[in-house]
């Protein structure tokens, strides 16, 4: 019997958040009152345009390895760069099987974003 070996999932999209206080809760685990902008889910490029956003303020949860973005009420958590990198190198030190993106149609396929770090 062949030895099967675990995928690890890469989203392309954001999930969104509606917060219950908007200033000083924006971390990890913030109170929420719901799903957020685009009911929920972004795609990359609508991400990459509300981090544009004057008042958007990025930041990394260390523990999750993973950004996230807020601004007012609202709060994305998506992928990034470095989040993939990291899940990455995890995936090849652990000896996964490999790496998955799901809903493709979500990211910036056609680079409008690709400078905005």
């Amino acid at each position: 019997m062949p030895l099967r070996k675990i995928m690890v999932g890469v989203p392309t999209y954001a999930r969104t958040y509606n917060l219950v206080v908007p200033i000083g809760q924006n971390q990890m685990n913030a109170p929420a009152s719901g799903p957020g902008l685009g009911r929920g889910k972004l795609n990359y490029s609508s991400v990459c345009a509300f981090l544009r956003l004057p008042g958007a303020a990025k930041q990394f949860d260390v523990y999750s390895q993973v950004p996230y973005a807020y601004r007012a009420y609202d709060w994305v958590a998506y992928e990034n760069e470095m989040s993939v990198a990291i899940k990455a190198q995890w995936v090849v030190k652990t000896g996964m099987g490999g790496v998955v993106t799901f809903a493709l149609n979500f990211d910036d396929a056609g680079g409008e974003f690709a400078s905005s770090k």
